[in-house]
């Protein structure tokens, strides 16, 4: 599946310079999804520099560190309700860090009845702007997956301007 979303990416656009190429890390491990991502790059015939992005779990863990972020995507950016948060050191072991996002968003929320119905369906766009939105640096640069992630890129551009 993984070569297939290359080869798509790939018949639409030919020239790249870099692909991040990105794969939960769910129960197989940062090195097993390395792996893939290299092995169906190979396949592909992908000669490109690439960056695997590997969260431990899913993406939403690295989102749960943001919670003047939450607030304000709840539309209650001045709230007071206790999150609940994660701390850096423990988000990577969250057994459903998106069910934990989506709790975190309903409490920020405030919100109830029909209202709570109504804000929990727009959980996806709520996600969507949260990942856009994704700060660099901080509460962040403590998981251990993310400092990978930096690792990676930074070695790939040492690696180009290197005469």
């Amino acid at each position: 599946m993984l070569e297939r979303k290359m080869e798509a990416v790939l018949s639409v656009e030919t020239e790249y310079d870099l692909l991040f190429v990105h794969r939960d890390s769910d129960t197989a491990g940062h090195e097993t999804r390395t792996r893939e991502i290299n092995e169906a790059s190979a396949n592909v015939a992908l000669n490109v520099n690439r960056v695997p992005i590997v969260p431990v779990r899913t993406t939403e863990a690295w989102i749960l560190l943001d919670e003047v972020a939450i607030r304000r995507v709840a539309g209650k950016p001045g709230g007071r309700q206790p999150l609940n948060l994660p701390r850096p050191s423990r988000v990577e072991h969250l057994a459903d860090p998106k069910g934990a996002l989506e709790t975190a968003l309903v409490a920020a929320s405030g919100c109830s009845g029909n209202r709570l119905r109504k804000f929990r369906n727009k959980f996806g766009q709520h996600r969507r702007i949260l990942l856009e939105q994704l700060p660099i640096g901080g509460a962040l640069d403590h998981v251990p997956a993310w400092a990978r992630l930096r690792e990676a890129i930074s070695a790939l551009v040492a690696a180009q301007q290197a005469p």
